[in-house]
């Protein structure tokens, strides 16, 4: 026979309240975003997003009198028609159609990401969100057989050279391993402080 102390009925009270705010029981995705998670995420995507600045794409012969390239500067040389344009392309003799194509596409996916990343932290309620992003974003880094040589190779065609004359395996981890960072830290509520993933309870 159980026994509804007063004690016992004040513990249920309190936990259907929080079940019934929730819409659920407790899981993964239902703790929202703490600080310490939100800074966590604000940092993995600064972090990813300087490698758009810094020059990580290496080639082995000069190519407009550069050895190293970053992202950015393969936007602006193949803008200002420095780099050599797609020749399947039949349109891209226009600058601005030049420059929507001058990254592989994975690569500008993964910045694009990045971007949604970012925004999703509008919404700390709903990390789901954030660990939607970066599953596709690690996921379309890692499906397909030769990921990072076709990276390669997209990089290759912008310079007008072979595949294995152009090196993007580091800036293509780092993408990856920021996918995977930020898709961790939404599943991981237990990186928030206990104060902040308990907040609710202490209302």
């Amino acid at each position: 026979m159980t026994l509804f102390t007063p004690q016992r009925l004040i513990t249920t009270a309190t936990g259907d309240r929080r079940t019934a705010r929730s819409g659920g029981p407790p899981g993964r995705w239902r703790d929202s975003l703490g600080q310490s998670r939100r800074l966590l995420v604000a940092a993995v995507i600064a972090i990813a997003s300087v490698t758009f600045f810094i020059p990580m794409i290496r080639t082995d012969v000069p190519v407009a009198n550069e050895n190293h390239w970053s992202p950015l500067a393969v936007v602006q040389g193949m803008y200002a028609g420095t780099l050599p344009r797609p020749t399947w392309c039949e349109t891209c003799g226009e600058p601005a159609i030049r420059t929507l194509l001058a990254l592989p596409l994975d690569v500008s996916l993964s910045y694009a990401a990045l971007v949604l990343a970012s925004l999703a932290l509008l919404f700390p309620e709903r990390p789901g969100l954030l660990g939607g992003i970066a599953f596709i974003g690690a996921a379309d880094l890692l499906v397909g057989e030769g990921r990072f040589r076709q990276i390669s190779e997209g990089f290759a065609e912008s310079f007008g050279l072979s595949a294995k004359q152009v090196h993007s395996g580091v800036l293509t981890t780092i993408l990856l391993g920021s996918m995977v960072l930020l898709f961790y830290i939404s599943i991981t509520p237990s990186l928030d402080r206990p104060a902040e993933v308990s907040g609710d309870e202490t209302e």
